[in-house]
Parts: C-alpha cells; structure tokens; sequence
C-alpha cells in the first residue's frame, strides 16, 4: 500500500498544517537547525557585538576605573536592560602577571556616568 503523505517534505507538513515543531515526533526528522532561537528573557541579557559603541564606551569605563589592568580586546558582549543598562563584558587584558581573561560588570548610570560593578579573572 502506498502511502497518502510523504511527511518528510516540507511542502507536505505546510499543506497538512503540521506545526514544524511536531515534524520530529512523526517522522523522526531532526529539524532543531530550523527552530528559530529562544527570544532572550524580559530583564535578562542578551548577547551583542562587542565592537559596539556603546560596549566599546563601557571597556573604556572599565579601563579608567582598573588603571592596572590593559584591556586588549573585548571579546564577548552583554547588555541587560532594567532601570539602567548593565554591560557584562569578557576581555583579554594584561597586567604585571601576564595574560588572562576577565569578567566586568559596569552599568551605565542614568545621569551618564560609568560604574563599575564587578571584575573577576576567569
């Protein structure tokens, strides 16, 4: 006997109106590459390009405020917006004991100053 649907092609879940997300349970198929990625959570940080203004204002915060330390590159990027924006940033920095990787937490004030939060070798 032959089979009325072929459920493995795409044009056949769109005319059955199969949500792509039950595509899986009924044929198997991974379809995870497809899947659109979760939406960031309310109050919570969302991943930016480091080579933003705005985060390449903050390392310049972070920099003035650990005069010690030489940030050589940021090279990961977050922004958590509540009443301020916080910035989460990943560096490469140098200092008196060689290289590393650090952590910083610095928010953006609402009168447009820079505070440094946090900093913690990795």
């Amino acid at each position: 006997m032959e089979a009325l649907w072929d459920l493995t092609a795409p044009e056949t879940v769109f005319q059955m109106g199969i949500p792509p997300n039950r595509v899986d349970v009924l044929t198997g198929i991974d379809l995870a590459a497809t899947t659109p990625p979760p939406k960031p959570m309310p109050g919570g940080y969302q991943q930016v390009e480091s080579d933003r203004q705005d985060v390449q204002e903050a390392r310049a915060a972070v920099q003035k405020q650990m005069a010690q330390l030489r940030i050589e590159e940021v090279t990961e990027a977050w922004v958590q917006v509540v009443a301020v924006m916080n910035y989460r940033l990943d560096c490469r920095v140098t200092d008196a004991g060689g290289a590393s990787t650090w952590e910083f937490v610095v928010w953006h004030r609402l009168d447009g100053q820079w505070q440094l939060q946090s900093a913690k070798r990795l």
